[in-house]
């Protein structure tokens, strides 16, 4: 038997899979195990020597038991997560899934459940698009309900999902999203999710809680502080202002 195309690369690894979207009455048929918290679609990795249309037929027809034919090439999507079972457990996951829309009949219902390779009874159901159950891929609860003829290419990250601090920045401004989805043409922030950054320019400091103007606004000058002596009798006889020192100016009062 071939195996799977799983390459390890450091720390990390990296796939190739393949998903079936069945869909009838605005549901998806999901598969569900005892052991995991969440849903995810039908099929599996490819393996060496079989195309991705081939890896679906044959994913199909060993958990589900019927061969169903290929409607189209729905989505391709790259996804990041980290693994949380075997050998790939804890290690940076970069995974890249075609999934197929497959012809399904009208009066079709899956077997009741199947065993994987490793001994685990997988159950599949029928699950709304709107439902607000956990599923894998996310987008299927957005992208399903109005299907298009082009294909689409989806780009995920579910690394954060467990928390997990990365290197760069701008995974550390994503921290606490459980889910980002980018497509090409967005802007930055509105691929991250993040709001932009705020102009300092257009912020208005405080003091002591009382506001001032802005900062684009010119404080007024200050009053001229006078030091002098006043005197009755001037050299003018009226009143006037003299300095101490060096006289600076002269300012003449009404009598």
């Amino acid at each position: 038997m071939s195996s799977d195309i799983t390459v390890r690369v450091d720390e990390g690894v990296i796939n190739l899979r393949v998903g079936a979207v069945i869909t009838k009455e605005n549901k998806v048929l999901m598969t569900k195990n005892p052991r995991d918290d969440y849903y995810y679609s039908v099929g599996g990795r490819i393996k060496i020597g079989e195309t991705s249309e081939q890896a679906i037929v044959r994913e199909v027809y060993e958990e589900l038991g019927v061969k169903l034919q290929i409607d189209r090439l729905g989505f391709i999507n790259e996804n990041y997560f980290y693994g949380d079972i075997g050998d790939g457990k804890e290690r940076q996951i970069y995974e890249i899934c075609f999934y197929y829309y497959m012809k399904t009949p009208a009066d079709y219902e899956p077997r009741v459940n199947s065993v994987t390779n490793g001994g685990i009874t997988e159950t599949f159901e029928w699950i709304p698009f709107d439902t607000d159950k956990t599923i894998y891929p996310v987008f299927f609860k957005t992208e399903l309900y109005e299907p298009c003829e082009t294909v689409k290419h989806i780009i995920s990250d579910e690394r954060i999902k467990n928390k997990k601090r990365c290197r760069c920045a701008t995974n550390r401004a994503l921290c606490g999203n459980p889910h980002v989805t980018m497509s090409r043409g967005e802007p930055l922030f509105a691929r991250l999710g993040v709001p932009p950054p705020v102009n300092p320019r257009k912020l208005v400091p405080r003091f002591r809680g009382t506001p001032v103007a802005p900062l684009s606004t010119p404080k007024p000058p200050p009053p001229p502080r006078i030091s002098g002596a006043f005197y009755k009798n001037g050299p003018s006889g009226r009143r006037s202002i003299r300095h101490r020192g060096r006289p600076r100016y002269l300012l003449i009062l009404n009598s």
